[in-house]
């Protein structure tokens, strides 16, 4: 499937599909970009995690905040799970066990989860 037939599979505006390629104009270096956007992101998830088991805010918000770099090349501008991240990075850092922690990383939680469903149909779609 060519590139451009990517912009029917998404309609909420997560991707920025036209500023992925402009950085990756060929399908082979969208699909590298995409893979390695979907494994670091996966390992910086379990990096957050396992920083929360431990009891370590510190090290769960600067994971959070490299997911945070990835999301700003990766969504459009001004997508609200940027905003979601620094609000989840804050609350961490300020009561980590507190219950507006939780429900900040739950609303990460779920923006990551639709992102990384994009990456993945995108992959698809251009394994073609």
């Amino acid at each position: 499937m060519p590139t451009r037939c990517l912009d029917t599979l998404f309609d909420d505006g997560l991707l920025d599909l036209p500023r992925l390629r402009v950085l990756c104009p060929d399908p082979a270096q969208m699909r590298r970009l995409l893979t390695m956007a979907v494994e670091h992101m996966r390992v910086d998830h379990q990096h957050v995690q396992h920083a929360l088991l431990r009891g370590d805010p510190l090290a769960a918000a600067q994971r959070l905040h490299h997911i945070q770099g990835a999301v700003c090349m990766l969504c459009v501008t001004g997508h609200p799970l940027v905003e979601q991240l620094d609000d989840a990075r804050a609350a961490l850092l300020d009561d980590p066990h507190g219950r507006r922690a939780a429900q900040a990383l739950q609303h990460v939680q779920s923006g990551l989860q639709r992102l990384d469903a994009q990456l993945h149909a995108a992959l698809q779609a251009l394994q073609v």
